[in-house]
């Protein structure tokens, strides 16, 4: 059960080390990320923490076992001037936005750490500019909506 009740959160670099950052407002993760947008390169992980599921069965209270629920929302790698974005929804699915007009000269070098961990370069379809992603970022976080003016690719 989802409630409407949640903190934003992010955490930026590597998924593995990176510790969450909690925001009181959508306003302040917004500033926040104009503060990233000014970095030359990085990953951020934005989701939606609703805190600890409600422990429902007899054993979860016995052995004090509570699931953390939280909801990815976007996840957004940048170097230089390009990033890639990918929204997810509450299926944790999959989203990743297009260019518009794909940059074919788009540096490999600059596009290997844009493809969200893989060990392949992303793809120049992929490779945004990295103000219409920071953009989109904050418009979803906004809307809560993907928008509408990015194509997707739906990966799973």
């Amino acid at each position: 059960m989802i409630t409407s009740e949640f903190k934003w959160a992010a955490e930026v670099g590597a998924a593995e080390d990176a510790e969450p950052i909690y925001f009181r407002s959508t306003e302040e993760l917004k500033s926040f990320l104009v503060e990233l947008e000014r970095r030359e390169a990085g990953q951020l992980h934005v989701f939606k923490d609703y805190g600890k599921r409600p422990l429902r069965w007899w054993w979860q209270r016995l052995f004090r076992v509570a699931d953390w629920h939280t909801l990815p929302c976007l996840t957004l790698f940048w170097c230089d001037r390009y990033a890639t974005l990918m929204f997810h929804d509450e299926a944790s699915s999959e989203y990743h936005a297009l260019a518009p007009s794909p940059v074919a000269d788009v540096p490999t070098e600059i596009r290997l750490p844009l493809n969200f961990e893989e060990p392949t370069p992303a793809s120049s379809e992929e490779c945004l500019q990295k103000t219409r992603a920071f953009a989109a970022a904050r418009e979803f976080i906004d809307t809560g909506v993907r928008p509408e003016w990015l194509s997707y690719r739906y990966v799973r």
